[in-house]
C-alpha cells in the first residue's frame, strides 16, 4: 500500500499596509491538483471571474463558477482546486477588520462592524447572480483597488461598510430577528474586551457595561456566544498571542504580558487549553510551516 500523501497547511500571510487595511490579489490561479488547506489571518472574500471548481472548508464542499463568491474568516482551514483538466482564477480581498474599525475609533460603524467581526466566524457561499447588489460591490472594491485613482482608498472603505452589512445579512438569516436585540446588549462588554484584552478583566466590570448583574450578564453572554465571558477573553488573549508569536521576535512571557497574563505559567497553560501546544511551540510551527501536518494548526 502506498504511503498516504500528507497535506500541509501554507499559511497565507500578506502584507496589508498599515494605514490602510484592504489587499486585493486579482490573479489567484488553481489547478485540478488538490491544494494544500490553507488559512490566513485576515478575512477573505474570493471572487471566481473564470473557469469552474471546487471550494472545500471544514468537509464541506461547493461547486464554484464565474461569478461566484466565497467569504472566510480568519483561521479556517480552506482551499479551492478547478475541475477535471482546467483552471480556475479569483480575485481575493483580505480585509484586517482590526484596523478597519481603527478607522472609525467611536460611534455607532465602529460597534456595527463589530457585530459584523463576530458573526463571521466560518465560510459563506454564494452565487453571484442571485446577489447581484453584492456582486457589484466586490467587482467595484477589485477595480478601484486596481484603478487606484484619487481618493481610491476612502470609496473601497465606503463600500467595504456597505458590503460587509449586506454579508451580514446573508451570515445571519433567519436568526438574526431572534438574536439582535441581546447581541446588541452585549455589544458594550465585547468592545471592552477587545480594547482592554491586555488589562485584567473581571467578569463584574464587563457586566457594568452593559448594565447588568453578574450573574444575568453570565447567563445572556453564555446564550449568545456559547462560552462563559472569560473563556471568551482568554480566545481573544490567546488570538492576539498567535499573531504576536508569528510577527515578533520578543520573548513568550513579553508576549504573554502584553496579552494580559500576569505570569508565563498562566499564559502557557492557557494558550495550551486553546491550542493544545505551547507558545513556544506554536512559534516554531510558524517558522517552519511546512513541516506539520495540517492538524498542528486545529484552532479550539
Amino acid at each position: 500500500m502506498g504511503k498516504k500523501k500528507k497535506q500541509y497547511v501554507e499559511e497565507g500571510i500578506f502584507s496589508i499596509y498599515p494605514d490602510f487595511p484592504v489587499l486585493v490579489n486579482d490573479n489567484v490561479v488553481w489547478d485540478e491538483d488538490e491544494n494544500p488547506l490553507h488559512f490566513h489571518y485576515y478575512l477573505e472574500i474570493g471572487y471566481c471571474f473564470e473557469g469552474e471548481g471546487v471550494f472545500s472548508s471544514n468537509n464541506r464542499f461547493y461547486d464554484v463558477k464565474k461569478g461566484d463568491i466565497t467569504i472566510t474568516a480568519s483561521n479556517i482551514l480552506h482551499t479551492t482546486r478547478a475541475k477535471k483538466g482546467t483552471r480556475t482564477r479569483w480575485a481575493n480581498i483580505y480585509l484586517d477588520f482590526e484596523d478597519l474599525m481603527k478607522m472609525f475609533p467611536v460611534g455607532n460603524v465602529r460597534t456595527q462592524l463589530r457585530m459584523v467581526q463576530e458573526s463571521f466566524s466560518n465560510i459563506l457561499y454564494l452565487v453571484g447572480e442571485e446577489y447581484p447588489d453584492i456582486l457589484w460591490l466586490v467587482e467595484e472594491v477589485i477595480r478601484l483597488y486596481n484603478e487606484k485613482k484619487q481618493s481610491y482608498k476612502m470609496q473601497i472603505v465606503s463600500l467595504l461598510c456597505a458590503l460587509l452589512f449586506k454579508l451580514y445579512d446573508v451570515f445571519s438569516g433567519e436568526l438574526q430577528e431572534r438574536k439582535d436585540r441581546s447581541e446588541l446588549l452585549i455589544m458594550p462588554a465585547i468592545e471592552y474586551i477587545f480594547d482592554h484584552y491586555m488589562e485584567p478583566i473581571k467578569v463584574v466590570e464587563l457586566a457594568k457595561c452593559c448594565h447588568f448583574s453578574e450573574s444575568y450578564f453570565r447567563k445572556v453572554f453564555i446564550e449568545m456566544k456559547g462560552i462563559s465571558p472569560m473563556n471568551y477573553v482568554n480566545s481573544i488573549r490567546v488570538r492576539e498571542a498567535c499573531k504576536m508569536l508569528r510577527n515578533s521576535t520578543d520573548t513568550v512571557r513579553v508576549i504573554g504580558e502584553r496579552c494580559g497574563y500576569p505570569s508565563v505559567t498562566t499564559f502557557e497553560r492557557n494558550f495550551r487549553q486553546k491550542t493544545g501546544m505551547l507558545p513556544s511551540e506554536w512559534r516554531d510551527i510558524y517558522a517552519n510551516p511546512r513541516r506539520k501536518d495540517k492538524n498542528a494548526y486545529d484552532i479550539k
